[in-house]
């Protein structure tokens, strides 16, 4: 029976130190002819690690990377951009904390075509689908009911059914 499996976004991550894994990559050996004679070739995009590790007698090659793919990003990419989109924060701010802890991390540039290629647009599909209305006793200056509605003529029509316009 498969477990279930967990969302990218709700996976946990870890900050872990290239010493660390240099260290856990001396155990390998290769699956084929198993040789130690393992030699590891390294390359960084973003958050993303990536290594590739070489056997030495047989010359077969397997790559790794630390994190998976949304389409051809990165998803620690994609996910660390959405994180400093969605609360609000600064990129410049939140990136030279990074930087300032020599954590891998995606360019101020990267993040702003982050937003402008994915981001955004989603925010933008997610709002379009809902719509407020407001009824508000103008005399008073009272706010009388507030609804956000899904987008559509039904909840429209719905909707100013119960309104009695004069």
């Amino acid at each position: 029976m498969d477990e279930p499996v967990t969302p990218i976004h709700k996976e946990k991550k870890f900050i872990v130190f290239m010493t660390c894994l240099t260290r856990l990559l001396t155990w390998c050996h290769c699956p084929d002819c198993g040789s130690v004679d393992i030699s590891t070739c390294h390359n960084v995009i973003g958050s993303l690690l990536v290594i590739t590790l070489s056997c030495a007698s047989c010359y077969k090659k397997v790559t790794w990377n630390s994190q998976p793919y949304i389409g051809s990003t990165p998803a620690g990419n994609i996910l660390l951009s959405a994180s400093i989109l969605s609360p609000g924060a600064t990129a410049g701010k939140v990136l030279r904390v990074m930087r300032t802890m020599a954590l891998a991390t995606i360019s101020s540039r990267t993040y702003f075509r982050h937003q402008r290629s994915v981001l955004l647009p989603v925010v933008q599909r997610v709002w379009n689908m809902f719509g407020s209305y407001t009824m508000l006793e103008l005399h008073a200056n009272v706010v009388i009911d507030i609804q956000l509605v899904q987008v559509g003529y039904q909840y429209l029509k719905k909707f100013m059914s119960r309104v009695e316009i004069t």
